[in-house]
């Protein structure tokens, strides 16, 4: 009763902490890990169902973001702690410390079963594909490491195995370093981005103004010679100009209900960073927004069937 009385004296708001800190950071950690490497797959192996590379970038940027600020951080402290418990060696059965490493423990031992089981499933119905089995690969080797670690900190005796302990830590910096630096090859530069953004827009505003121009066309039965044409007082709308030049879109009617939208583009689309659009039925030659670098113009054309103007209007073609 003494000894328990005196441990529970040491124990400091610090310790809690710090604890609670390690193991929210271990599973904020384990998390982004395997959704980097989930990216990995993604990257490497596409699913030609699903679509191609849409948000991919995005999620690659926080992975490697989070793993960058809280990585080191979780280190600090978990090195901290094992300092800690060699110079206090009665702090290793604090009550918080015992049970947050068990939680993880318990939480890492599930992780890994229901794996196991998902994979087992799937390969029983025939799904079991590359894709699935890498993606539960490294969700059961993140699960693993983390369980074997904690069990390392669990059974480890103060003053002993500080050795070991630096091993494991270098051993997961360079995991974690090296997916993170590979990770940078698939997202490209902040300058890159930044141009792919910007596309993004142009592609996003020639959108917009071709919807406008179809109601354009609907109430009043004709297609606007001008893009000026388009704005509305009443709704809100504006004709949108290009983001860095600020020049008004290019816009030419060629006959009858065709037309073509033109921008000029700093980077060249592909299947990672193309901005695809739904189908519009009624539209042709809208099946994707496929664009070189520089100037380019996309063909349109509306079917005046699917998109009849309104009642009493007599169109003009």
């Amino acid at each position: 009763m003494q000894n328990n009385m005196e441990l529970e004296n040491k124990k400091t708001p610090r310790d809690f902490f710090l604890y609670l800190f390690s193991t929210a950071g271990v599973y904020y950690i384990a998390g982004s890990v395997i959704a980097l490497l989930w990216r990995y797959v993604d990257y490497f192996f596409p699913d030609k169902i699903l679509g191609s590379y849409s948000g991919l970038s995005s999620g690659l940027r926080f992975s490697v973001a989070s793993l960058i600020v809280v990585f080191p951080a979780y280190v600090v402290a978990m090195r901290f702690l094992a300092r800690d418990i060699d110079n206090n060696p009665e702090k290793q059965d604090l009550k918080v410390r015992k049970w947050l490493i068990y939680l993880t423990l318990f939480v890492s031992a599930i992780a890994v079963i229901i794996d196991l089981v998902a994979v087992i499933y799937n390969f029983l119905g025939g799904d079991l594909v590359a894709r699935f089995a890498l993606k539960s690969l490294s969700v059961l080797l993140v699960a693993l490491a983390v369980f074997g670690y904690y069990y390392f900190v669990l059974k480890r005796v103060p003053g002993t195995k500080e050795k070991e302990g630096k091993r494991i830590a270098w051993v997961a910096s360079v995991f974690v370093a090296a997916t993170v630096v590979g990770a940078f090859f698939m997202i490209g530069s902040p300058e890159t981005n930044r141009l792919l953004n910007i596309d993004g827009t142009r592609i996003s505003d020639l959108q917009n103004i071709q919807w406008q121009i179809v109601n354009f066309w609907q109430q009043k039965g004709v297609m606007p010679s001008t893009l000026d044409m388009l704005t509305d007082n009443i709704s809100g709308f504006v004709v949108p100009k290009d983001p860095v030049t600020k020049e008004p879109y290019e816009y030419v009617v060629v006959s009858g209900t065709s037309f073509s939208l033109c921008s000029t583009f700093a980077l060249e689309s592909n299947e990672k960073n193309d901005v695809q659009a739904m189908p519009v039925y009624g539209i042709s030659g809208n099946d994707s927004w496929v664009h070189k670098a520089g100037h380019q113009c996309f063909e349109r054309k509306i079917d005046p069937e699917l998109y009849p103007v309104r009642e009493g209007v007599k169109p003009r073609i």
